[in-house]
């Protein structure tokens, strides 16, 4: 099914942060060991564009990658019936709710890593910062884990029975996208949301962020600049929502190995995606930018591209907005999970993404580059003995299972941090 939505038109839109990798950071011009002189940024040979993107690349974009740069202003919802469409495999689709049930702990871990690098893309994160409820790690530890509780829903349940809950949740999950799509693209509210910063919420700047380190460490591995060429814009579009898709299985898909799910085959991978593809289509994803509508080998290098073309550059000009949301959310996740701190998961991220990162170690206290490699040894010892992971997925069951038991207390305790009593085990 095609969309036919019309794409909003928001003139004068000062916002400097959609895809766009133009210049040197200051903090980054302004360091000895990358002066001028030792340009960090690689030539780029490769010029390909959208009507709407022009991309300069160290590798050619495949025509898939151009394809879904065209959903850049594209409405996230093409108004997909909820009904399974004409590629629907049931024994496919079940094949990736088994994923879900064998890799939960896997699934999970990437989940976060991956939201640290993609809290970088400006254009993702500036309406989660608008609507208020990520800003500080209680309200961050509330909707992240309201939104597990909600993946967990869809893979336990049948989202194609419109009398299922599932159903009837992950229906509601799309209104909810489509009424904050409708505010952030209003024509009041735009302008607002494409210039809103942490610091308007009160949340100052430290005088020694981890960002600038960031910065000055991850520039010399960008491979892509991005420059808008209209000024039209659209928040949530077509191209969001199959980024949010990439944030969900992208990195477990292009690194199985470092994330736990190095003893999966493709059939299971293949599950997978086809699970996140049928998800995608009840979101309202039109098949042309789903990120999930090719074989595993055409996901892994999409995940490979979106990583390198797209994540990396947007994250070597990382800003105050985007530590501070990614310290709110594993802050928050340390009150259930005590040693999974910023500095550790980030590094882990580095790690998964191959980046040399010496200045962000250095900022790091020995207690955090400790947890640092008991969380690489755990990880290897999953991929030497796979049924590790089986364990930690059923533990980690376990452990959802006391937290809502729980409830109560916790809300008392963290206002309102968790929202839902259902078993999953």
């Amino acid at each position: 099914m095609k969309c036919e939505g019309m794409k909003n038109a928001t003139p004068n839109c000062p916002f400097t942060g959609s895809f766009i990798v133009t210049s040197v950071p200051p903090s980054v011009a302004n360091d000895q060991e990358l002066s001028p002189e030792k340009s960090p940024f690689k030539a780029f040979p490769y010029s390909s564009s959208t009507e709407e993107i022009q991309i300069d690349s160290t590798v050619q974009p495949s025509p898939r990658f151009m394809t879904l740069l065209e959903g850049h202003n594209v409405p996230g919802d093409c108004s997909n019936p909820p009904e399974p469409p004409p590629w629907f495999d049931k024994q496919l689709f079940d094949r990736g709710r088994e994923f879900y049930r064998k890799y939960l702990f896997s699934l999970s871990f990437c989940d976060l890593v991956t939201l640290i690098l993609m809290f970088s893309v400006d254009k993702g994160l500036k309406p989660l910062m608008y609507t208020g409820q990520s800003d500080t790690p209680q309200k961050a530890l509330k909707r992240y884990f309201s939104t597990f509780l909600h993946i967990l829903s869809w893979y336990k349940g049948d989202v194609w029975n419109p009398e299922d809950p599932s159903h009837k949740d992950i229906m509601k999950i799309r209104s909810v996208h489509n009424k904050i799509a409708a505010l952030c693209n209003s024509s009041e509210e735009n302008e607002k949301v494409a210039n809103f910063s942490v610091s308007d919420m009160g949340h100052k700047e430290p005088s020694h962020p981890f960002y600038t380190a960031i910065q000055q460490d991850i520039t010399p591995h960008a491979e892509a600049n991005m420059t808008p060429k209209t000024t039209q814009f659209h928040f949530i579009s077509q191209l969001d929502m199959c980024i949010t898709q990439y944030t969900f299985i992208g990195l477990l898909v292009a690194h199985p190995e470092k994330l736990g799910a190095g003893g999966a085959s493709e059939e299971e991978f293949a599950g997978l995606i086809h699970f996140w593809r049928g998800i995608g289509w009840l979101l309202g994803i039109d098949d042309k930018y789903n990120f999930c509508s090719g074989t595993v080998a055409e996901t892994r290098a999409l995940s490979l591209e979106i990583e390198h073309l797209i994540a990396i550059p947007f994250l070597s000009k990382a800003s105050w907005n985007y530590e501070h949301m990614s310290r709110s959310l594993m802050s928050g996740m340390q009150i259930i999970i005590p040693n999974l701190t910023y500095p550790v998961m980030f590094r882990y991220l580095a790690h998964v993404l191959d980046l040399s990162i010496p200045r962000f170690v250095k900022r790091m206290s020995l207690h955090e580059c400790f947890q640092y490699w008991m969380m690489r040894l755990l990880f290897g010892i999953i991929t030497i003995f796979p049924s590790i992971g089986d364990v930690l997925s059923n533990r980690f069951r376990h452990m959802i299972n006391i937290l809502l038991d729980r409830s109560e207390k916790l809300e008392q305790r963290h206002s309102g941090t968790v929202i839902l009593r259902k078993n999953y085990s």
